[in-house]
C-alpha cells in the first residue's frame, strides 16, 4: 500500500522522538500578561 505506515509506534523511534518534542499546550500562555506562577518550560507569547 503506497503511503502506508506499518509496525508499532514503539519501533518508530524517529516518529516517537518528534512526538515527544511537541509543545505541551497546557503550558502555553498567549496574551499581554505573563503567567501568574510561571514554571520551567512554560511558554508565554506576549501580544503587546
Amino acid at each position: 500500500m503506497w503511503g502506508g505506515i506499518t509496525g508499532s509506534l514503539s519501533t518508530q523511534a524517529d516518529l516517537q522522538e518528534a512526538l515527544n518534542l511537541k509543545l505541551n499546550a497546557s503550558r502555553l500562555t498567549v496574551g499581554p500578561t505573563a503567567p501568574a506562577s510561571p514554571q520551567v518550560n512554560d511558554l508565554w507569547v506576549d501580544t503587546n
